[in-house]
């Protein structure tokens, strides 16, 4: 009797496993659960533009830094900014806004040369307070 039933309870799983593994997509009536921005802020795609395409189930709260603490949120800011380094696939650190970097002789003291020529959104220009604020 054990060996059916742990037979019939293995058989339930996988096909709720498989059930799982359609194709189809759906979402929540009367919400957008895919999101596509360009590379400047504007919906739909043009020839040679790299979209950057989020399946969400809701509105990111906020996308203050200084206020965020909600996870929804935190995907889109991890990808909308970037720091000095970056973590690679392999876990290494790779330069990502900054050229070289410098470390004294006591380990007490970094000095970063940025990379040229960097812009925020409004094209102002990215400068080293702008890092020591962050």
């Amino acid at each position: 009797m054990k060996k059916k039933l742990s037979l019939l309870l293995c058989a339930a799983l996988t096909a709720a496993t498989l059930a799982g593994c359609g194709t189809t997509q759906s979402s929540p009536a009367g919400s957008d659960a895919v999101t596509e921005v360009s590379a400047d802020g504007a919906a739909g795609s043009k020839e040679g533009e790299k979209i950057l395409t989020y399946a969400v189930m809701e509105e990111p709260e906020t996308l203050d830094l200084t206020m965020n603490n909600y996870s929804t949120s935190s995907t889109f800011l991890q990808n909308m900014f970037c720091g000095l380094f970056q973590l690679e696939a392999d876990g290494s650190l790779s330069n990502a806004m900054c050229d070289t970097y410098e470390v004294s002789e006591d380990g007490l003291t970094y000095t970063f040369t940025l990379k040229e020529g960097l812009k925020w959104s409004d094209g102002s220009d990215l400068t080293a307070g702008d890092f020591e604020y962050s």
